[in-house]
């Protein structure tokens, strides 16, 4: 696949020197979750505190929408890991207030997706383009082949 997929196969070799992993993926969320909400130890002043718990009391969306709470955004991203959708739970960590604490894990969830997505393209290939090289002449019978 070499030939008809480089950048896929780059991907998967330069992932697999340094692997990520779902469960390490969901570990660094649960790390960085405080911070992602924007409850880290750093919560600034009693009136920021009083305005940010005052301004998630009451939220106003279209029925049907998904809440734009962090806490509810975290959540989701959890669900989404679970579920092995790695793009929406970028989706969901690059659009909470901490997002910019989460720098680390940004990188390591996109590697991931893209490992996936290149494992996915050589699948297909490997699907949809059967080759009939050297390996499938080998793999025969020689008592069936006739010089």
């Amino acid at each position: 696949f070499g030939d008809d997929q480089p950048n896929a196969v780059k991907t998967i070799i330069e992932t697999s020197r340094d692997p990520v992993t779902l469960e390490q993926l969901r570990a660094e969320l649960d790390a960085i979750a405080p911070a992602l909400v924007g409850r880290s130890g750093d919560k600034g002043s009693l009136w920021t505190g009083l305005r940010r718990e005052l301004g998630e009391l009451f939220v106003v969306r279209p029925a049907g929408t998904q809440s734009p709470r962090a806490t509810e955004r975290l959540e989701r991203a959890r669900r989404y890991l679970a579920g092995g959708m790695v793009d929406q739970a970028i989706a969901e960590v690059e659009a909470m207030p901490g997002a910019a604490d989460a720098g680390d894990w940004l990188i390591d969830a996109r590697r991931y997706h893209e490992a996936r997505r290149a494992l996915d393209l050589i699948e297909t290939a490997a699907i949809l383009e059967p080759r009939d090289g050297a390996a499938v002449a080998m793999a025969r019978d020689p008592a069936e082949t006739t010089p």
